[in-house]
C-alpha cells in the first residue's frame, strides 16, 4: 500500500507539472426542425473530440465559461496526462486533496476550508470521479471554488468552478448538472 501511495503521488506530481487549459471550438445555437439547439463546444482530448454544452445563459470563451452577469465567476478545464488506470480510491483522494490545498488554491488566500469532498459524485467516460470544494478569503472577499476530477483515456481532466461564496450554491449546481452532459462525440 505504501509503493501505490508513492507511486500516485509522482504520477500526481508529474502530471500536475504539465497541466493546460484546454482550448475549445464554439459551435453556435441553431434553429432546426425540431426547435432551437443549445450552443455548445468541443475540444480534442486524447485524440478523441469530446463535446460540453455549459449552462444556460453562461458565456463561452476561448477556454473559459462565465455565468452571465457575474463578474466574479468563471470555469475551465485543464488537462494532463493520467496517472495510469487507479480507481479513486480514499487514498488517492487523499492524495488530490494535498495537491489541490497546496497547489490550487490561489496566493495570498486566507481562512482555507474544505467545504466538501465526493468520491464518484458523477461517472463520466464510464470511470470514476472526484470533487473537492473550498473556500478562502482573498482580497478581504470570500471565494469558494470546486475541483472536480474525471479520466478520459489517457487524460486527467481538471474542471474548475470558482465564485464569490455567497454565489456558490447556485452556480456550482447549474456547473456540476452541466458535467452531466459532458461526452465523447
Amino acid at each position: 500500500m505504501r509503493r501505490l501511495s508513492f507511486s500516485l503521488a509522482l504520477l500526481l506530481l508529474l502530471a500536475s507539472a504539465s497541466l493546460a487549459e484546454v482550448p475549445w471550438a464554439f459551435h453556435p445555437s441553431v434553429i432546426g426542425p425540431d426547435g432551437p439547439t443549445a450552443a455548445y463546444v468541443t475540444a480534442i482530448i486524447d485524440s478523441r473530440q469530446v463535446r460540453y454544452v455549459p449552462p444556460l445563459k453562461w458565456q463561452i470563451g476561448k477556454t473559459r465559461f462565465t455565468p452571465e452577469n457575474k463578474l466574479e465567476a468563471d470555469a475551465f478545464l485543464e488537462a494532463a496526462p493520467s496517472p495510469g488506470d487507479i480507481p479513486w480510491t480514499d487514498a488517492r483522494a487523499k492524495l488530490a486533496r494535498a495537491f489541490v490545498l497546496s497547489r490550487l488554491v490561489p496566493g495570498g488566500a486566507t481562512n482555507v476550508t474544505v467545504l466538501s469532498e465526493s468520491l464518484n459524485p458523477l461517472t463520466l467516460f464510464r470511470r470514476g470521479t472526484y470533487e473537492i470544494c473550498f473556500s478562502y478569503t482573498r482580497y478581504g472577499q470570500e471565494f469558494s471554488e470546486s475541483i472536480f476530477f474525471a479520466e478520459h483515456g489517457k487524460t486527467e481532466l481538471q474542471f474548475h468552478f470558482g465564485c464569490l461564496k455567497k454565489d456558490f450554491p447556485d452556480l456550482h449546481a447549474q456547473f456540476i448538472m452541466s458535467l452531466s452532459a459532458f461526452g465523447d462525440l
